[in-house]
């Protein structure tokens, strides 16, 4: 592989974005200089020029409304409610009633700068079963510290569509393991094994009732 090239085709895609970009907020702009333009020559001059200003809101509007798309989808909840995914890819003894998942990368997917993957994570917020309660209950305490499994929580982990407490605790976690915090929120290790893999994932799960956050692993890169 060449890699100057690749590397000059990725600088040439982010730059080709960038002007792009830097076009559609200059257009944005002068639309905008455009329709107060018109609004002060119609205010001084007594006179509007309809057609002008007609088009000119229009074509703003589009814009808003462009945005605004844009704005939710990259907000979008990206979260599924088929517990029957997971448990394709995973050993988990789990039957939740609810449950929204999403598995993710870290960092994020960029289309215009590619980069390598530390790491992978599901999330899941789960209404339990009355069995699920039970046998989550028998779960030692345990200090997850000084257990087998490992506590590591991406700092991407808190994401969008997650219930307040829940974002607050993963947001809490990402910047370091806060035992007191673990505690509070009842957070036990529990054992998640991949189906094709057949290994360990690091994983735990905290509860509230019958309300749980789960925080899975799925694998990791040196």
């Amino acid at each position: 592989m060449d890699w100057g090239a690749w590397l000059l085709e990725i600088l040439a895609i982010v730059l080709i974005g960038k002007f792009l970009f830097l076009l559609a907020g200059l257009v944005f702009v002068l639309l905008h200089l455009a329709l107060l333009s018109m609004l002060i020559w119609g205010v001084v001059r007594k006179r509007f020029w309809r057609a002008g200003l007609v088009s000119c809101s229009a074509v703003l509007l589009l814009c808003y409304g462009g945005l605004f798309a844009w704005g939710e989808a990259a907000t979008q909840r990206k979260a599924s409610s088929d517990w029957a995914g997971v448990e394709r890819g995973l050993f988990i003894e789990l039957h939740p009633l609810k449950a929204r998942w999403e598995a993710f990368a870290t960092p994020e997917v960029d289309p215009w700068l590619p980069a390598p993957t530390d790491m992978e994570t599901l999330v899941a917020e789960l209404t339990l079963s009355a069995d699920d309660v039970a046998r989550l209950a028998r779960l030692p305490r345990r200090v997850l510290e000084d257990s087998e499994a490992q506590l590591i929580v991406a700092p991407n982990s808190a994401r969008p569509w997650l219930g307040r407490a829940n974002k607050a605790l993963l947001s809490r976690l990402s910047s370091h393991a806060d035992q007191a915090a673990l505690d509070g929120a009842d957070c036990r290790v529990i054992g998640v094994r991949g189906r094709v893999s057949r290994e360990d994932k690091d994983a735990f799960i905290c509860r509230q009732g019958d309300q749980a956050l789960l925080h899975v692993v799925l694998s990791r890169y040196p």
